[in-house]
């Protein structure tokens, strides 16, 4: 647009929230410091560490000469900022958008927080495991009896990529439009616990 002779109002902006800035100042502390921490004084000087940050990588854009109106840029930790987010939400929570659900996510045990897909860090050689899984079958809801025959030795066979989900399962989803087999297997040692005996 500016080629076009066109005036640009390029407001930039920084988010000031977030895990990774709380972990970069955890990691600058050393171990005395963090044991009289409390989330007050921790969100403190996270505050204080992007207000920096900010200032440093303003600078920077600056000198690689980006226009931009650096006069009045927009930080999520402004107060204004945050107030109009909460609004926001308010909003959407009044409209019913936002509801309690459960899904699966990526937990951090130690910052006692759900982590995104990229502060995920894998160890070099990482291997995913996968395993089948039978959850045995006590009852069947057709109403024509054709499974019955097979009962109480039925089992519905899963292959899963996440193998410590196992004991929190709570149900076997199936696609009606699919076709699925009986097929027949050596039994199961009874060493080996099924999804219904854990």
């Amino acid at each position: 647009m500016l080629l076009q002779n066109c005036k640009v109002r390029y407001v930039p902006g920084w988010d000031c929230h977030g895990l990774p800035i709380e972990l970069k100042v955890l990691q600058s502390l050393d171990h005395d410091a963090r044991k009289g921490l409390t989330p007050l004084k921790l969100r403190a000087k996270a505050a204080k560490f992007a207000k920096a940050t900010v200032k440093t990588q303003m600078a920077s854009f600056k000198r690689f000469g980006i226009w931009a109106d650096w006069d009045h840029p927009y930080l999520t930790l402004d107060p204004e900022y945050e107030a109009a987010q909460i609004e926001v939400f308010g909003q959407m929570v009044l409209k019913g958008y936002i509801y309690r659900g459960r899904k699966p996510v990526h937990w951090s045990p130690s910052s006692r927080t759900a982590l995104a897909e990229a502060e995920l860090e894998y160890p070099e050689g990482h291997v995913s495991k996968s395993m089948y899984a039978i959850f045995r079958l006590f009852s069947t809801p057709t109403k024509n009896g054709l499974l019955d025959e097979f009962l109480p030795k039925l089992s519905l066979a899963v292959w899963t990529t996440t193998p410590w989900t196992i004991p929190a399962n709570a149900a076997v989803v199936v696609n009606a439009k699919l076709q699925y087999a009986i097929v027949e297997v050596q039994p199961v040692s009874p060493n080996v616990a099924s999804s219904s005996e854990e």
